[in-house]
């Protein structure tokens, strides 16, 4: 499962998906990460890309833990409609 930090989300997205093009039973997950400035796109490009799991980041060693009330994880609340 490929794992990046914010900089890195969509080289190694790229990177991982095509490494399995190549191999019809082979998928990877995405990866996101939450202070990648764009994760919604990226979630975009990878459903397009039939990629059907997301990993959304670790650090090595178990370094640093973001919790998912983290606000990048949740931008802006909108009332639905």
């Amino acid at each position: 499962m490929p794992t990046a930090a914010a900089m890195d989300v969509g080289k190694t997205n790229d990177r991982f998906l095509e490494m399995v093009s190549a191999y019809e039973v082979l998928h990877t997950a995405g990866t996101l990460h939450p202070d990648f400035p764009d994760n919604q796109r990226e979630i975009d490009r990878l459903c397009r890309q039939g990629v059907s799991a997301i990993k959304l980041f670790s650090r090595h060693l178990n370094t640093e833990t973001i919790f998912t009330d983290y606000p990048a994880f949740f931008p802006e609340t909108r009332p639905m409609s």
